[in-house]
């Protein structure tokens, strides 16, 4: 029998800061509600950057019992010129905790650059937590290996 243990490996974190929400109330499939980012920056070893445009937004989906499914994408521009696109989906297992509740997230990224060929490859995964004041979000992203 194999066995294999999955390690984390430092990548980046990413900050959010909160642009506006829309809600557009409930649904068949639950409760819509889509957020702007006004600002995103990236800091780690291996990445960095910020948004690119203005294109950047979180769309939320809440079930009844509170289970919410996000789905998000942004486009950063890197500290060396570099474009790459992040998508993420991931879930809040309970909105009514939210901000104390985490966002757990599994990201994957796509660019031509190749000197960042390496993130299309990578699973990457990461924990985010509200700031105390409500306007950021932060995540500790971590590649799989």
């Amino acid at each position: 029998m194999m066995t294999s243990q999955l390690q984390l490996v430092d990548l980046c974190a990413i900050t959010i800061e909160r642009g506006p929400r829309y809600d557009t109330g409930p649904g068949p499939l639950g409760r819509r509600v889509s957020a702007e980012a006004a600002s995103v920056v990236v800091t780690g070893e291996r990445l960095s950057g910020q948004l690119a445009g203005v294109a950047a937004a979180d769309w939320a989906t809440t079930a009844d019992d509170g289970l919410t499914l996000v789905d998000s994408r942004m486009t950063i521009g890197t500290h060396d010129g570099a474009l790459i696109l992040i998508t993420y989906t991931g879930r809040i297992n309970d909105i009514s905790k939210f901000p104390a509740e985490p966002v757990y997230v599994s990201l994957n990224f796509a660019t031509g650059d190749p000197r960042y060929r390496w993130l299309v490859g990578i699973q990457a995964v990461a924990k985010g937590s509200m700031s105390s004041d409500g306007n950021s979000l932060e995540y500790l992203v971590y590649e799989l290996r």
